[in-house]
């Protein structure tokens, strides 16, 4: 769905400031449209509610409410043109050694992302 089409939707948000809100307006920005939030929200499941709910569309990523739409208890439309992107990063200390346990925690999350990214449900 092309991100333009955002500006014709009821959407619910997190609040400017919200690294999400900033993506999305960023993205109506580069589209050249103004978003309406009808409400502001900074928590996942009260915007994953208030969809359910019918209040309005949200833009989320995909992966924190693909098991709701395998379900079935969302559906979802990938936006483009601009498409919503984010840069993920893992950071170790700088001012000490990281551990062996550490090393592999960050190894393993960089290895689901790039699964989930793969799956295309990042």
């Amino acid at each position: 769905m092309p991100f333009a089409r955002l500006a014709t939707e009821d959407l619910v948000l997190p609040s400017p400031g919200h690294m999400l809100r900033d993506i999305v307006d960023e993205c109506a920005s580069r589209a050249g449209i103004r978003i309406r939030s009808v409400i502001e929200a900074d928590s996942f499941q009260t915007l994953i509610n208030l969809v359910r709910t019918g209040i309005g569309s949200t833009v989320l990523p995909l992966a924190p409410i693909y098991a709701m739409v395998e379900a079935g208890h969302l559906s979802v439309a990938r936006l483009t043109d601009p498409a919503p992107t984010r840069e993920l990063v893992v950071a170790y200390a700088a001012d000490r050694p990281v551990s062996l346990a550490a090393r592999f925690i960050g190894d393993m999350i960089v290895e689901i992302a790039r699964d989930l990214a793969r799956r295309g449900t990042l």
